[in-house]
């Protein structure tokens, strides 16, 4: 795998773990230890990613990027068929209320007790999303061997591609991070 690719994954994993903290912190008490979890795996498969010569436990990280979104669109799920319950509408408009939610697209967790952040977590799934998409197709084609000399790209292209990476991934996490309850928290000095 390319220098350069392994390098963008371990951004984006890194950025999404950034996220499920950001979110953690906020969380009730059963989706913080959850949502922790996932962050802590994120950010040590993203700079194992960075640091090692291939990627590090390919299988594994695929399950560490694919359980985040897979959990919370659950959560976004079972509380939606609850609230169809409860309000006896049709369930996909429950769940489609539930994904986007009031105003700063909010998930309702177990029937309104409290609250995710919709748009974080969608953006934390998209920087999952791809790397699980290149980790499986790379899985399928075969067992990946250490990257040597002629795998290792010359230093200008190799910067501008870090930092045009690092550039997306850092517009798409400090989005999602500013969309959390932290994330509004720390907004609330910088108006005048």
């Amino acid at each position: 795998m390319a220098v350069l690719i392994r390098t963008w994954l371990g951004l984006a994993v890194l950025g999404a773990g950034m996220v499920h903290l950001g979110v953690a912190a906020t969380a009730p008490p059963a989706l913080l230890a959850i949502f922790t979890l996932f962050g802590l795996g994120e950010l040590a498969w993203g700079v194992a990613a960075l640091a090692g010569r291939t990627l590090p436990l390919p299988r594994l990280g695929l399950v560490i990027v694919l359980l985040p979104p897979v959990t919370w669109i659950t959560v976004a799920l079972v509380s939606g068929a609850m609230a169809h319950g409860e309000a006896g509408g049709p369930i996909a408009g429950s769940v489609v209320g539930t994904v986007l939610g009031p105003g700063h697209g909010a998930v309702h967790v177990a029937s309104g007790m409290s609250l995710l952040p919709g748009l974080p977590l969608l953006l934390a799934s998209v920087l999952d999303l791809i790397p699980a998409i290149v980790i499986a197709v790379r899985l399928r084609r075969g067992p990946m061997a250490p990257e040597g000399v002629d795998g290792t790209p010359s230093a200008l292209p190799y910067l501008l591609g870090v930092v045009a990476g690092g550039g997306l991934v850092a517009a798409v996490t400090s989005t999602a991070l500013g969309g959390t309850e932290l994330g509004a928290l720390g907004m609330q000095g910088m108006g005048h």
